[in-house]
């Protein structure tokens, strides 16, 4: 998008706020940009964010208002708009400094409580996110139900003023960094399948042997994801979002934030990546008019994807909802992200296929972006099931029949 003079007045002020605050040492710690993505990346920094320069930045992002800053200024934002949050990140890259991002509870959890919460969940729950005191991990994949969230089967029973809680989880997104988890289960087991459902709160450190979190080893050596157990696992009926039985359109604002959620900013690290593989393939002396098609190629496709997502940013920064488009872009980058990292194989040779020196299972850049991105079509709803949602509300085709 092109600066406004308003747009531009913001980012100089940003932009000087940032050169002014960022304490000596922080630019040399790390390559920032990675946080930018958000979805797990703050793993891979836990040495550096334990350093006096790093914590001394998030209290002056705190001060400022600058963690979740496009949230309301009563729950601790600053009320930027998405353009305003766009250009805090481009400033944040351009100064090589970390843009703080509270994972699931800014991305996820704290959208569906602000618009679904009452005034007491809101007042309860969100400076928690703000402040870093809870971290959240992500209960909704089971293991026999795939992308049909709708018939997920943990179960959740109303024991007066509690909560209880039985079933299983897989992919529960951070669950072994987290002190709560957010859950969605069935409390009405006789209503259709996209009714009694409900969406709670659950904090791990009240269930001590009732929740058992096992994490799953990827092929990238890590383990960001896990296999997660609730035996009679209990949390306050206070802390159910949306109220009995509606979770799931609790669960839809969960997830039309997790696609949508500043697209602006993955796009900043992909255009980020392609100048870093362009400059390294430059200087190995393997740049050949091959590479210099395959690498026009995906730059036009990048392009075209930060115009969409320009778009789509536009549309909510005028007071839109993101609608099918945010389910266009979450094939299309996922798609693009995933080509990209293939083509680098390509493009580095033979040279790709070795483990550098160093740890049981190390990667280079390169080769944790190829793997990585493997599960970027799969993760926030396959891109099967988002074309079927193309197909059916853009382009008003029927739905598919179960069972052809």
């Amino acid at each position: 998008m092109i600066d406004t003079s308003t747009d531009l007045a913001f980012r100089a002020t940003i932009r000087s706020w940032v050169q002014d605050n960022a304490p000596p040492g922080l630019r040399d710690l790390a390559d920032w940009s990675k946080l930018q993505l958000g979805g797990g990346h703050w793993w891979g920094f836990q040495k550096e964010m334990q350093s006096e320069p790093y914590r001394l930045w998030e209290r002056h992002l705190l001060d400022e208002h600058l963690i979740c800053p496009n949230w309301p200024k009563a729950y601790g934002g600053r009320d930027l708009s998405v353009r305003q949050t766009a250009i805090f990140d481009e400033e944040c890259l351009k100064g090589n400094v970390p843009r703080i991002v509270r994972e699931q509870g800014e991305s996820f959890v704290g959208p569906a409580v602000l618009v679904h919460g009452t005034e007491e969940q809101k007042s309860r729950l969100l400076e928690g996110i703000v402040s870093g005191r809870d971290k959240y991990g992500q209960g909704f994949s089971e293991p026999d139900h795939g992308s049909d969230l709708a018939s997920l089967q943990t179960r959740a029973s109303i024991d007066g003023d509690r909560v209880i809680i039985d079933g299983q989880k897989i992919w529960t997104t951070a669950a072994m960094h987290a002190n709560i988890l957010f859950v969605l289960c069935r409390t009405d087991p006789s209503a259709p399948k996209h009714r009694g459902l409900s969406y709670v709160i659950v904090p791990i450190a009240d269930n001590l042997g009732r929740i058992t979190i096992q994490p799953i080893r990827q092929m990238t050596g890590e383990a960001r994801f896990s296999l997660t157990f609730f035996d009679g696992a209990v949390a306050p009926v206070a802390n159910i979002i949306g109220g009995v039985n509606n979770g799931w359109r609790v669960a839809m604002t969960t997830l039309g934030n997790e696609r949508a959620g500043r697209v602006h900013a993955k796009y900043l690290v992909y255009e980020r990546e392609f100048w870093a593989l362009h400059r390294l393939v430059r200087s190995r002396g393997v740049l050949t008019n091959a590479t210099r098609i395959g690498f026009s190629l995906q730059y036009t496709r990048l392009k075209a994807l930060q115009a969409s997502a320009g778009r789509m940013a536009a549309k909510v920064n005028a007071g839109g909802e993101p609608g099918v488009e945010a389910s266009l872009d979450k094939v299309a980058s996922s798609e693009y992200h995933r080509g990209f990292g293939e083509f680098a194989m390509n493009v580095l040779g033979a040279t790709s296929t070795v483990l550098p020196d160093g740890g049981s299972y190390a990667l280079d850049e390169w080769q944790q972006l190829f793997l990585g991105s493997r599960s970027e079509t799969i993760a926030s709803g396959t891109s099967e099931i988002q074309r079927n949602l193309l197909a059916e509300r853009f382009l008003g085709l029927p739905r598919e029949l179960s069972g052809v």
